[in-house]
């Protein structure tokens, strides 16, 4: 079976915008009077609303809004929904009240006439901005991944927040308009949305214990850990797919980070290959064989399964590992599809799994690879280059741009200037498969 749809993906993106003319047009029904930057003002208070469930529902890991799409997609749509629905946000009050102060009123009147839901609306709107602003620039702030992902929990108190703003400050919701059923159908889904995250995901996750059996060092920064189960089967997935996973070690913090599965759904074990990146991965190697882990998955759109080659692989860095999940799922099929992989990095001692790929190229017919390092001279070996992948190496491995299926997987730089090239080369868009592994 095809992992991706791209027709689901598409189906979402149409139901996204159906959301917010939904709300906007109940909002118009509700009006008695015509058209004014007051109603505008209340049409953006609704969209608001509506803005702040659809993140609460994207942000849940919810397994039938993500399958087939991919978690990476649904996420960055997520990312997307919280700039517009803070531009919502901004909006709302802009349009309500700024009509009134162009005319004279005096900002102390507006605010004297606010009630206590009125500075619960403005607090949301603080956290709000709080919580995007760290968000864009947690970089430069040097902001770890568990103190993100607390501040980020605000967004709970933002909508609890919104909805009790919008219920005792908006007229139109509380007479039984059409409105009122639409506040009504966003809260009852709040509080799914809510209840599957913290409740129903708990109590499916209760039996996802796994056991350390092995660790392995790839390279000097790159380890691989393999876990069983403690009860029952490895949970079905497919190559190239992530998962979260939360380790249970005095050494590391409780919080789950997520990690692409670098095995194949028929081994024994679940392989993660990890590269050290932060405080998190830098102390993974205090990891010991016996430790325990939760796992939740699998996750992710990003596979060939159930799809006909040529396939061309192009990774970079660490990318190699959904790779090695698919390679090493083909390699036990009966049917062989002819497979390319180019495979960039920093240096030799950097290419990961390098001995398992040229052990498969030895004994394989079907698949073939190139390496490219970046910042260490090309060996005097076949198949070696210096420099970056680009035009020239791809038109000398690839023998056919239409009709080979692409996927790209690295930084995000580096895919995006491989899909130009691509592109160029007459390279079908939808035959290029690309996974943004950044959930922030």
């Amino acid at each position: 079976m095809r992992l991706y749809s791209p027709r689901k993906e598409a189906l979402l993106k149409v139901l996204y915008v159906l959301f917010f003319l939904i709300g906007g047009v109940l909002t118009l029904m509700s009006r008695t009077s015509g058209l004014s930057f007051y109603s505008l003002g209340q049409i953006f208070g609704t969209l608001s609303l509506t803005g702040l469930t659809l993140q609460l529902c994207m942000g849940s890991r919810i397994k039938v809004l993500e399958k087939g799409v991919g978690l990476d997609k649904i996420l960055r749509l997520h990312s997307v929904n919280a700039r517009l629905t803070l531009l919502f946000i901004v909006l709302h009050p802009t349009f309500m009240f700024g009509p009134a102060i162009l005319q004279g009123e005096s900002y102390k009147t507006i605010l004297a006439s606010f009630t206590f839901f009125h500075w619960l609306g403005i607090f949301a709107l603080l956290l709000i901005i709080m919580t995007i602003l760290l968000t864009i620039y947690q970089n430069r702030l040097k902001l770890n991944y568990e103190h993100w992902k607390i501040i980020h929990k605000t967004a709970y108190l933002i909508i609890v927040f919104g909805f009790i703003h919008s219920f005792f400050v908006g007229p139109d919701i509380a007479t039984l308009s059409p409105l009122f059923y639409w506040w009504i159908f966003l809260a009852i889904l709040a509080i799914l949305a809510i209840l599957y995250r913290y409740g129903i995901r708990h109590w499916l996750l209760r039996n996802s214990l796994y056991q350390i059996v092995k660790i392995a060092k790839e390279s000097s920064n790159v380890i691989s850990i393999y876990l069983k189960p403690q009860r029952g089967k490895i949970f079905l997935f497919y190559p190239g797919q992530f998962a979260f996973v939360k380790f249970c070690s005095q050494f590391l913090s409780s919080e789950e980070h997520h990690f692409t599965i670098s095995s194949s759904p028929r081994g024994n074990t679940i392989c993660f290959t990890i590269k050290e990146s932060g405080d998190f991965t830098r102390n993974l190697n205090r990891l010991k064989v016996g430790d325990t882990a939760k796992i939740e998955g699998p996750f992710g759109a990003f596979s060939n399964a159930g799809m006909e080659g040529p396939f061309v692989f192009i990774a970079g860095g660490i990318g190699i590992t959904p790779i090695m999940s698919m390679l090493s799922f083909m390699k036990a099929k009966r049917k062989k599809e002819k497979t390319l992989l180019i495979y960039g990095a920093r240096k030799r001692s950097d290419l990961i799994f390098y001995e398992e790929l040229e052990k498969l190229k030895k004994e394989s017919n079907w698949f073939d690879a190139a390496y490219i390092l970046s910042s260490e001279k090309a060996p005097r070996e076949e198949r070696f280059h210096k420099g970056y992948i680009n035009s020239n190496i791809l038109r000398s491995y690839v023998p056919n741009f239409k009709s080979a299926k692409f996927f790209l997987v690295g930084p995000i730089n580096m895919m995006e200037a491989i899909k130009k090239i691509l592109i160029k080369e007459k390279a079908d868009r939808g035959q290029i498969f690309t996974e943004k592994f950044a959930l922030k």
